[in-house]
């Protein structure tokens, strides 16, 4: 699944787009929190928490407060009193790593999202779980790491035939719907407003 990682000596953060059906909205992002094996005694960089502490966060969920992240989920519905989540205090330059990747992701997130109610609109029913992972696949490389949507899309396929995908040609014409390819050309807007202003 397409996202960023950010890591220090002994913890680090994983993060991915939330394309879960519902899910927590608009640029919700999935956010693990890891241990190196010299912190967890494990063999490889591994996940810490019970499961209940992991999962989707929602924009208003999150909060970056100096070193110290912040993130509490309502999950139970009815109840938005009880959250879950963790806080975890960060090491030297992943909260400046996290300010800066964090709001690309969400955007990315949400704009993922947009695009299959767009996708959804013009087939009639809701993607596969597959086709979501592409999509988010897609739009993440678009907007991180600023690839031209055929790029992200062969990346995202693995054109060279070492992952079987079905039904490429049509998720291909779908991601090259005249509206989706007008929302991702804008998805680099902010970042290059960004650059010039800090220019």
């Amino acid at each position: 699944m397409a996202g960023i990682s950010i890591t220090g000596e002994r913890i680090g953060l994983d993060l991915h787009p939330d394309m879960e059906p519902g899910g927590a909205g608009a640029g919700a992002v999935r956010i693990i929190a890891t241990g190196a094996p010299e912190a967890t005694a494990l063999d490889c960089w591994s996940a810490l928490g019970h499961a209940e502490s992991r999962g989707t966060f929602g924009p208003q969920e999150i909060r970056l407060a100096g070193d110290e992240l912040l993130c509490m989920a309502a999950r139970v519905p009815g109840v938005p009193q009880y959250r879950e989540g963790f806080s975890l205090a960060l090491e030297p330059g992943m909260a400046q790593a996290l300010d800066q990747w964090l709001p690309r992701l969400q955007g990315a997130s949400a704009l993922a999202k947009a695009v299959l109610a767009r996708l959804a609109e013009r087939s009639g029913r809701e993607a596969w779980p597959q086709e979501a992972e592409l999509v988010a696949e897609v739009v993440s490389r678009r907007v991180l790491d600023r690839l031209a949507v055929d790029d992200a899309f062969a990346m995202a396929t693995d054109a060279e035939g070492e992952r079987y995908f079905p039904r490429r040609e049509a998720m291909y014409e779908a991601l090259h719907d005249a509206l989706v390819l007008q929302w991702l050309e804008q998805a680099l807007a902010p970042q290059d407003a960004a650059a010039q202003a800090a220019a």
